[in-house]
């Protein structure tokens, strides 16, 4: 069963010919039926019962890099240091019915002029 776990994933996969291999990003697992939207970024797409090898998205280096950049890193600090401004008016999702339950939630944070959302993408 595919968890949202794996959104924003590798898929790659081979064939038995050069024109059967390819590799996608998974841009969102619709859990409840086991379905996946895959952007195929390179080849053909898989066959179906093909078998393909799912890597992880790597959120921890990108993070640590931006960490180390010292100017960055401080410029963020001094943002935080600002967290205390009154929140703003309050968007709601309502419009948007096809969203999960977190990405609903996740709203709430366009009231205030600082937000942090922890998760994988989807969340």
């Amino acid at each position: 069963m595919w968890s949202q776990l794996v959104e924003g994933a590798s898929l790659r996969w081979h064939g038995a010919s050069a024109h059967e291999h390819g590799w996608g990003e998974i841009i969102e697992i619709r859990p409840d039926n086991g379905e996946f939207i895959l952007f195929t970024e390179g080849g053909v797409p898989p066959a179906t019962g093909q078998t393909a090898q799912v890597e992880p998205a790597d959120f921890i280096a990108p993070l640590l890099e931006q960490w180390q950049d010292t100017p960055w890193r401080n410029q963020i600090g001094e943002s935080l240091m600002s967290c205390e401004s009154p929140p703003l008016q309050p968007i709601s999702s309502a419009a948007f019915t096809w969203l999960r339950a977190n990405q609903r939630e996740a709203f709430s944070l366009l009231g205030y002029h600082h937000g942090f959302i922890w998760g994988p993408p989807g969340t």
